[in-house]
């Protein structure tokens, strides 16, 4: 799947199978903000967007796990873990627009 940045930047999103997802594209600069504890990663913001935080849904499942991995200069390339959203949520995020990845 390919989103673009508001910057016209592809950003591609590999499905990598049993709920992970590879996210990567072009940006000069990014930010990582961290849980209360510091301890996990609570966002992941790519300049141009889209922002994607614990909790944001990514093709119908819930971000649970956001990892930072080794790009080349001016790039990014993020791990995401999911997990599926019950009925309710799924019905519910069908119906309603929610910023971030979809």
């Amino acid at each position: 799947m390919k989103k673009f940045s508001r910057y016209g930047d592809p950003r591609h999103i590999t499905n990598n199978g049993n709920g992970y997802y590879t996210i990567e594209g072009k940006a000069h600069y990014y930010r990582v903000g961290m849980n209360d504890d510091n301890t996990e990663i609570a966002y992941f913001d790519p300049e141009g967007g889209d922002m994607i935080m614990i909790g944001s849904v990514l093709e119908n499942r819930r971000v649970t796990s956001i990892v930072v991995e080794k790009a080349p200069k001016d790039h990014f390339k993020i791990l995401v873990e999911t997990e599926e959203l019950d009925s309710a949520e799924a019905d519910a995020n069908s119906k309603e627009f929610r910023r971030g990845f979809r």
